[in-house]
């Protein structure tokens, strides 16, 4: 049975003196006596102990104040030594000596701690009863250190937090890394598990209030001061562990203020946590971390904390014997339990976990994040808070780095951060329809009428972002979202990036013009591969208005921790293959997890060869080795059916990958769906129910298919199950209709689809759009334009052309419109008149009505010809040859054509009409 005894000090009324009351806790006897002699001076209670030279003196002065006349110590000591095991000492201090180092307790030989004595300051009975019983499973370990970026000097905590993954990794410990460093995270992480114990790593200070408090960040990185009850109340409250380290100088000093206690204390004695381990004074780095591992290595083996403690104490003392700076004589713990276990059952194995890495999806978006598993940001997700919201300067963040650092994850923990803010996203390529709808659905989930009006009103996209943001986006809180935005950059898809596509510049143009006056309410948020730039006036707006965040790869520290989460990688059993391995990844997450994916499919006796073949080459070699690797090993129909599915540019339905896996004649398309999802190799978003080849592996995958065409046709016709039946029709899967429909050789249905989005866009005022996609579908054809549906698109391109105000160009198209059709139908057809009204127009709105009333009577002359002469197409040509008759000044003439066209279209129409309304005004004028 062990020997513990209860042992208090108390002030006497006299200066000097005190009573000292020793009670055996077995036996439950006491004795007391006064004690005057043996008081620590000043200097020797303050500075001194910490003095090797001094410490074993002051060490016996403390053994002979506690030990008195009645030889008390020395007794309980041999009591102990009889039973062979440790003294276990239970001191209560008064206020004038709770300060004091009785740590070093020292006989005439040797120091007591070190070996024969377990001193527990005890402040507290709270729960003195309750006796939790050892857990059977490695120990629960939560580790959070805390740096703030503007505190001197900046604590190297991914230092620590490595030696700390180093020395658990082989130990039977679960062990958790908070990567935030401030309370909300650490409340957030006690939410979700309990944790036997936690570790605190950081800076402590005690104020000129002489109150004591812990140092750790806010969101963005900088300092907060945290005081025991904001620390219990703001994270510990309903998860206390059995354990807090608090790894933090002076956490375990008293304020030099009466009645005042230390950090650790303050937490025991009036918050009840129950057990608490801090340093007395300042401890260097290097030995606290040494303190760490043994303290964890015992714990994790079962042993009590009384006695980890001790080993921890033991084997400091033992590595810095000769030191000037002795940390064993700082580590100081306190509790309110009287003989507390250990935390888990001994014989425990090491389990090796990988940490929880869970995506979720921002918003109803297609830009996926890991809600959990995410590690090795702090620094930048820091920068990117404080940008958006402390710096006025910015109105947003630009993440940039290479595929697969994790730039979209980085923005989803900046939205979780931001979670007042709607997201408003739009993955890919920025035009005006994927921005009409990326609002639209923004204001409909925040139901913002008031957005939801003004996105309504008949103008241009950039007019709209305009108003918005003079209105909605400065009185409400919006994210907006720009991801994967190297999309957008010309040559993107050949890894040439070049300029800014032309519909998205004045999209961002706006944006970064206009979005200073929502004075941060709401921000920019923009991830990309490659830089580039938006000059106005001589002015980068980009660089201007962004704030940069760069991402490079994971240091070796970060990748440590990424690979926490890698179960294959954490499974070889060969150390050197497995730290070489993790080096191999580069440090790029994404790669990390595919090196952990094809070693788990590797036999231990490959893992040498695999090894000697990537190791120190270039990242981009071994990526591309990983994934040959990873096809290979999973079987031809896998990475056949990998290889037609990477012909898809957009996530699809479950029916899109059954057709592509039936065309491609693989019976279990379902089970390589799902074995893509297993490898990562796939991605899938339960939000829209969707599929796709990871981005990374689709262009390494698109360039070494040779033959597309019998992918293109079966993406054809999925996108025609989508498309051909829709009403309104969809721009975005039209597009994609149209692309697949020119790759398999289906180009009548590639004009007369283009021609309706043309169209489309065009209604809808995205004049860019329209023009990008007429002139992307005539530049992609491989057969001449001389079809009925390739006049139709020239038609609808001319159209928008002279909406744009481009009237030479559209007079082109016209013209090349005119010419087939007079092949396709012959010189006298309605739709040659149509053809020659649309020219008229176009050169009246260019300003010359002369060359005008030439294509309108020509128009007029065939419409007479089909139609008769009471008819609206007759009456259309009459009324545009009347205002050009009025523009060059002939009001007669004018007036005769208005007339007549007046007639039909108030027989055909009504008064009422547009079209009727419109002459009746013409005449009106003359």
């Amino acid at each position: 049975m062990a020997t513990i005894y209860d042992v208090q000090i108390q002030s006497n009324n006299q200066p000097d003196t005190y009573r000292i009351t020793w009670k055996n806790i077995q036996q439950q006897s006491q004795d007391y006596f006064d004690q005057t002699d043996h008081l620590l001076s000043e200097a020797e209670a303050s500075r001194q102990w910490q003095m090797p030279e001094y410490q074993r003196h002051i060490g016996r002065k403390l053994f002979h104040f506690l030990d008195g006349d009645g030889r008390h110590l020395t007794r309980a000591l041999l009591e102990a030594a009889q039973q062979g095991e440790s003294l276990i000492l239970h001191l209560r201090a008064c206020e004038q000596v709770r300060d004091w180092p009785f740590e070093i307790l020292a006989d005439d030989h040797h120091f007591l701690l070190p070996e024969k004595l377990h001193l527990i300051r005890r402040v507290s009975d709270w729960g003195a009863g309750k006796q939790e019983p050892p857990a059977n499973r490695p120990l629960k370990l939560l580790f959070m250190a805390c740096s703030a970026i503007d505190v001197q000097p900046e604590l190297d905590f991914e230092k620590e937090e490595e030696t700390i993954f180093q020395v658990t990794e082989k130990l039977a410990i679960d062990m958790e890394v908070d990567d935030t460093g401030f309370l909300a995270g650490l409340k957030e992480q006690l939410t979700n598990q309990q944790f036997d114990v936690i570790h605190l790593s950081g800076h402590a200070d005690i104020n000129r209030e002489n109150a004591p408090f812990f140092i750790m960040e806010t969101e963005t990185g900088h300092l907060h001061c945290v005081f025991p009850r904001d620390l219990y109340d703001e994270a510990l409250r309903d998860n206390p562990p059995q354990l807090l380290f608090l790894s933090g100088c002076r956490t375990g000093e008293a304020p030099d203020a009466a009645a005042a206690m230390s950090f650790a204390e303050t937490l025991v004695a009036e918050y009840h946590v129950p057990n608490i381990l801090s340093w007395g004074r300042s401890v260097s780095d290097e030995q606290a971390i040494w303190a760490e591992q043994v303290l964890f290595r015992e714990l994790s083996r079962g042993k009590t904390l009384l006695d980890a403690v001790q080993r921890a104490r033991r084997e400091l003392y033992q590595k810095t014997v000769y030191s000037p700076h002795q940390a064993w004589t700082l580590l100081r713990r306190y509790s309110s339990q009287p003989h507390p276990g250990a935390l888990v059952q001994p014989g425990q194995k090491a389990q090796p976990k990988a940490r929880q890495a869970t995506q979720a999806w921002l918003g109803r978006s297609q830009v996926s994040y890991l809600k959990t598993g995410f590690v090795g940001r702090r620094r930048p997700l820091q920068a990117s808070l404080w940008a958006l919201k402390q710096d006025n300067d910015k109105v947003g963040l630009l993440i940039q780095g290479m595929g697969g650092l994790g730039k979209s994850c980085l923005a989803g923990k900046i939205c979780e951060r931001l979670h007042d803010h709607p997201l408003i996203v739009v993955k890919g390529r920025l035009d005006a329809i994927a921005l009409q709808k990326a609002l639209k659905d923004a204001f409909l989930m925040a139901r913002d009428e008031e957005g939801q009006t003004i996105l309504a009103q008949a103008k241009e996209m950039p007019d709209k972002l305009a108003d918005l943001c003079a209105t909605v986006f400065k009185n409400k809180r919006y994210l907006l979202i720009l991801d994967d935005f190297e999309q957008n950059l010309e040559g993107y898809e050949k890894g040439q990036p070049g300029a800014l596509l032309s519909e998205a510049v004045p999209l961002l143009k706006t944006l970064l013009d206009y979005l200073p006056l929502c004075l941060k309410q709401t921000q920019l948020l923009m991830t990309s591969r490659y830089p580039f730039t938006l000059t106005q006036q001589g002015q980068e707006l980009v660089a201007q208005r962004l704030q940069l965040i760069p991402l490079a790869s994971f240091r070796p520290p970060e990748q440590r921790k990424k690979a926490q989460e890698l179960k294959h990688l954490q499974k070889i059993r060969d150390e050197y293959q497995q730290v070489e391995l993790i080096a191999a990844g580069h440090g790029n997450p994404r790669l990390m997890e595919w090196l952990d994916q094809l070693v788990g499919q590797m036999t231990e006796q490959e893992l040498p060869h695999l090894t000697q073949h990537i190791l120190h080459q270039q990242q981009e070699f071994i990526q591309q080795h990983v994934l040959r690797e990873l096809l290979t090993r999973s079987g031809a129909d896998f990475e056949k059916f990998l290889t037609w599915c990477s012909i898809y540019r957009r996530p699809v339905l479950e029916s899109g990958i059954r057709i592509m896996a039936e065309a491609a004649g693989l019976k279990e398309g379902e089970r390589l769906r799902q074995q893509g999802l297993n490898l990562t190799l796939m991605e899938e978003d339960p939000v829209h129910k969707s599929f796709a080849v990871a981005p990374i592996l689709r262009e390494e995958l698109l360039r070494q298919l040779t033959d597309c065409h019998p992918c293109h046709t079966a993406a054809f016709g999925y996108y025609e199950q989508q498309c051909a039946n829709r009403d309104p029709l969809d721009p975005v899967l039209t597009e994609e209709w149209i692309y697949h429909a020119l790759g398999c050789g289906e180009e009548e249905m590639a004009s007369r689809q283009g021609a309706r989005l043309v169209d489309n866009l065009r209604e809808h005022l995205a004049y860019l759009e329209s023009k990008r996609v007429g002139e992307w579908v005539m530049a992609e054809k491989k057969l001449p334009l001389q079809t009925d549906v390739d006049a139709n698109l020239l038609n609808s391109l001319a159209f928008t052309l002279n909406a744009m105000g481009k009237q030479h160009e559209a007079i082109k198209y016209f013209e090349q419109a005119l010419a087939i059709w007079k092949v396709v139908w012959g010189e006298k057809h309605q739709n040659v008149a149509t053809a020659l009204n649309n020219l008229g127009s176009a050169w009246a709105d260019l300003g010359d009505p002369k060359q005008a009333i030439g294509y309108y009577e020509q128009a007029l002359v065939i419409d007479r010809a089909v139609y008769g002469d009471q008819h609206p197409n007759v009456a259309r040509e009459l009324n545009n040859l009347g205002a050009a008759y009025y523009n060059i000044g002939d009001k007669k003439q004018a007036r005769a054509n208005f007339e007549v066209s007046y007639q039909i279209f108030l027989k055909f129409f009504g008064p009422e009409h547009p079209h009727t309304k419109t002459v009746a005004e013409w005449l009106a004028n003359l």
